[in-house]
């Protein structure tokens, strides 16, 4: 069965196509060995191209083959979407096929054989109990009149054939439904290797089926007829976590580092626990995958993120699919500290003040340089505003000029991830508004952003790309001011670019600041005691401005000397009506 799996493993179109990008953003079919599979190209403009299965096609709207236009130019972005194509169409397939099952319909046969576990034995058991007693039931349907020979023979036999399997199960010889046995797994698609213990398990359950197949067909000769049993689809079809998985990646826009996360997630459970239909996953099923991840000495948070990635699929599958009262297998699956790795933390820490006065003082900063490639502008900037915005790289660095605005005549930066393509945060909470800091005015900030309006320009960095494997737009920006640090000796591993958050939050505690209006002007306000405040959540909705504006005045590095890089007039040349909507 086609799965997300096949999307998301190691030769998906999201690793060719970000290994392609960063080589040949424009590339041509035929020239370029890593085009992704099901990737065409007419006229610039990317395509979604895929055969249609032939016993789908009349199902699937009658075309054998897929053409869908992806709407774009650009090869990153065309990647991009491409994945949200190629899960959406294995999805329709897996429905397809399954709805064809469930009504008796022919499908292809399964594309690969997989191994018989000892979870997919009651199932299977189950299956062929069912099929024999519905095909008494037909035959016994197309008896019209069974004269009373038939009837006597038809007991006689019954007898005999329960005599034999009573005493095969009575000295466990299960040699007498090997041959059952192996056409059952045969025509499920699945295989199991003869001696092993859940081969020698199956053979005695289906011994048992046949005896009580047999004790039911003598009931029902005798007139004491029972209700024959539903049973579920055939093995090989019933949906599995790689299908789960499917319906998550397809259900909503999700992040390319989330998806391939927990694809891996998904693949190593298939590697460590087989390809086992998802409705039989246990808890005690997953609590041996969470003991097998325990004795890789993984640290017990990384096995908590890894079963909580795999709960997410599940819980997502049942809401997709309107799933009430299962109770998902991995939910409250403990995992016992003692004993485990300890993942290291990261001990960053803030920027000394001495430091950040070095920092500030060398020849890049007084002398103005601009770095080459992407960065530019960004250098510059972002690592003056860092102290006195406190905000993420990524929210700095994905920052558009219309997210400058100006609120009762004071300056104010918007963290917001209002253009769904271009921006992201990190969590709803993140949303927020940060009046500028005048020391940021004094140094010529709002001089720049006017500039960049009268220059036609959209965002605060133009310079930086977001074509990358994550789209990130701070991924250039955070490799070169790690160089940075590293050519001014400060390359401790404590210090990054989020140590100026560090920074920003300990400073406004030092300065007074309620703890409150802190966290609201970080990202946090909304995490902290969530009742009371959830009509707090929306855009329009913010934290007291007026409690923002004041904590920003109060904000004061007063070690740090910023004034060798002061313009002359700071507000020359700002024109507020550019900012006014």
């Amino acid at each position: 069965m086609a799965t997300a799996i096949s999307f998301l493993s190691q030769q998906s179109p999201f690793r060719l196509a970000a290994a392609e990008a960063r080589q040949n953003p424009s590339p041509v079919r035929g020239t370029t060995p890593n085009f992704p599979k099901y990737l065409a190209q007419r006229k610039g403009v990317y395509y979604f191209k895929r055969k249609v299965p032939g016993s789908l096609v009349r199902e699937l709207g009658g075309q054998s083959q897929i053409w869908k236009s992806l709407d774009t130019t650009d090869f990153a972005r065309a990647c991009w979407v491409l994945a949200k194509e190629v899960a959406a169409f294995e999805l329709r397939v897996t429905t397809v096929r399954l709805r064809m099952a469930s009504e008796g319909l022919t499908t292809a046969p399964p594309s690969n054989v997989v191994e018989l576990s000892e979870d997919m034995v009651p199932a299977l058991v189950q299956r062929y109990y069912v099929h024999m007693l519905e095909r008494e039931e037909q035959e016994l349907r197309e008896m019209r009149n069974p004269v009373a020979a038939e009837m006597v023979r038809r007991k006689a036999d019954a007898d005999e054939m329960l005599q034999y399997y009573e005493a095969a199960l009575t000295c466990s010889d299960t040699s007498a439904v090997e041959e059952t046995g192996r056409q059952l797994l045969a025509g499920e698609g699945l295989k199991s290797r003869a001696g092993s213990p859940v081969h020698t398990e199956f053979c005695e359950k289906l011994l048992e089926a046949e005896v009580a197949i047999l004790r039911e067909q003598r009931a029902r000769l005798d007139g004491k007829k029972q209700p024959t049993p539903s049973t579920s689809l055939p093995i090989r079809l019933q949906p599995k976590l790689p299908d789960y998985l499917a319906v998550w990646a397809s259900a909503k826009v999700r992040p390319l580092k989330t998806l391939e996360t927990t694809s891996r997630m998904v693949q190593m459970w298939c590697s460590l626990m087989g390809d086992t239909p998802a409705s039989l996953i246990s808890k005690e099923l997953v609590k041996k995958f969470r003991d097998k991840l325990m004795a890789q000495q993984l640290s017990a948070a990384t096995i908590r993120n890894r079963l909580g990635l795999l709960r997410a699929v599940v819980n997502n599958y049942f809401e997709e699919m309107h799933i009430e009262g299962t109770v998902n297998p991995f939910h409250n699956i403990r995992v016992n500290d003692k004993g485990q790795h300890q993942r290291a933390v990261k001990d960053r820490r803030a920027f000394e003040m001495s430091e950040l006065n070095t920092l500030y003082s060398t020849p890049f900063f007084i002398e103005r340089h601009v770095p080459k490639g992407q960065v530019k502008e960004a250098g510059y900037w972002a690592t003056l505003m860092a102290p006195f915005v406190g905000a993420r790289i990524e929210e700095i660095a994905q920052m558009r000029l219309v997210d400058i605005e100006i609120i009762n005549g004071i300056w104010t930066l918007r963290i917001c991830d209002l253009d769904k393509e271009t921006q992201a945060l990190k969590t709803p909470n993140s949303f927020r508004r940060i009046p500028i800091h005048d020391e940021l005015i004094k140094l010529g900030f709002l001089q720049y952003v006017c500039d960049l309006k009268r220059r036609g320009e959209k965002r605060l960095f133009p310079s930086l790309k977001c074509e990358n494997r994550y789209r990130r737009w701070s991924n250039e920006l955070g490799k070169w001011f790690g160089r940075f640090l590293k050519k001014m000796g400060m390359a401790s591993g404590q210090l990054d670019y989020h140590a100026f958050r560090y920074n920003f939050k300990q400073r406004l505690t030092q300065c007074g600041v309620d703890d409150e209006v802190r966290d609201a002007l970080v990202g946090h306000w909304l995490t902290k005691d969530k009742s009371g405040k959830a009509y707090m959540r929306s855009a329009n909705r913010q934290y007291n401005f007026v409690a923002l504006c004041n904590a920003m005045r109060t904000l004061r590095y007063a070690e740090l000397d910023l004034s060798r890089l002061y313009v002359a007039s700071p507000l020359e040349g700002v024109v507020p009506e550019l900012f006014t909507r």
